[in-house]
């Protein structure tokens, strides 16, 4: 008589410790992205050129990304009595890089005048700033205050 040995046993024991395996990463790993708002230190100071040369971040701290976009209106006389009228709005877009917990944004140009302005949207990982109009020549600072 022959004996036949089963190989269910080990391969089953496999699975398992594969699915123990990914059970445990799952779990390390949702640890590590379900982090908390926390009071940290966050800001941003962009300096504003003239003409069409992009913005350019001075300093950063707890910003992963940023981008400033600039909507450009041109109002037309329809019958050509008057040049055309240019007007730029600025719209910046900020993604913290850990989760902030504030109060407020605020907005500082170390003295200089700010056009009409307005923080659109904001959580703990952004905020999306409204300006009437373009400031070239301005460096703007934006904090967050807890």
């Amino acid at each position: 008589m022959t004996t036949v040995v089963s190989m269910v046993a080990p391969t089953w024991a496999l699975v398992l410790l594969g699915l123990l395996g990914v059970a445990l990463l799952v779990t390390v790993l949702s640890f590590r992205f379900r982090r908390k708002p926390r009071a940290i230190p966050t800001s941003l100071k962009i300096q504003f050129n003239a003409g069409n040369v992009l913005p350019t971040a001075i300093e950063v701290q707890n910003i992963w990304r940023w981008y400033a976009l600039t909507h450009i209106i041109r109002g037309v006389d329809p019958k050509g009595e008057t040049p055309p009228v240019e007007h730029r709005i600025l719209t910046i877009f900020v993604m913290f890089d850990r989760p902030v917990a504030f109060k407020q944004i605020t907005l500082d140009a170390a003295g200089a005048a700010l056009p009409s302005h307005e923080i659109k949207d904001c959580g703990p990982r952004h905020a999306i700033i409204a300006l009437e109009s373009y400031i070239p020549g301005v460096v703007l600072s934006i904090k967050t205050l807890s």
